[in-house]
């Protein structure tokens, strides 16, 4: 049987050598499997942070601010379609009517289209809040809100 030297001038079985290759390649693969693991970690964080309705919400805000309110409208909608509470959705609902009354006078056509747009909101407002519960007093209070301002 033939002995392989090793850096250190001791030789090494031919067992030896398997047993080295066999653990080389163990530590491969558990590194390969770590790496995975973060890798889909990564993505699960990744994933939950971009379905975050609290996220749409806080740019809608600061568009608003900004004065660019078509811009707000998408964010709040983005906000809503990943929004699952009832509650939620009204508060959200309620933001787009306030952002929709809040901007600046525009021609007849668009005022029109304004005004439809805050009656749907109101009604879905009131479809999402038919129960006797937060939303409902929200949709209430905002409806005089969206009266006053058309």
């Amino acid at each position: 049987m033939q002995r392989k030297k090793t850096e250190s001038g001791k030789s090494l079985s031919a067992s030896a050598r398997s047993k080295r290759r066999r653990n080389k390649i163990l530590m491969a693969l558990g590194a390969l499997m770590l790496l995975g693991m973060l890798g889909m970690f990564g993505l699960w964080r990744f994933y939950r942070y971009y379905q975050n309705p609290q996220r749409f919400i806080r740019r809608a805000r600061e568009l608003t601010e900004q004065g660019e309110h078509t811009a707000a409208l998408d964010q709040y909608q983005r906000a809503l379609r990943r929004t699952p509470s009832a509650a939620g959705r009204a508060e959200i609902l309620v933001a787009m009517a306030v952002n929709i009354a809040a901007e600046e006078p525009a021609p007849p056509q668009d005022v029109q289209e304004s005004s439809r747009t805050l009656l749907g909101l109101q009604a879905d407002i009131f479809r999402l809040a038919d129960s006797k519960d937060e939303p409902a007093r929200i949709a209430l209070g905002n409806a005089f809100f969206m009266a006053e301002h058309l």
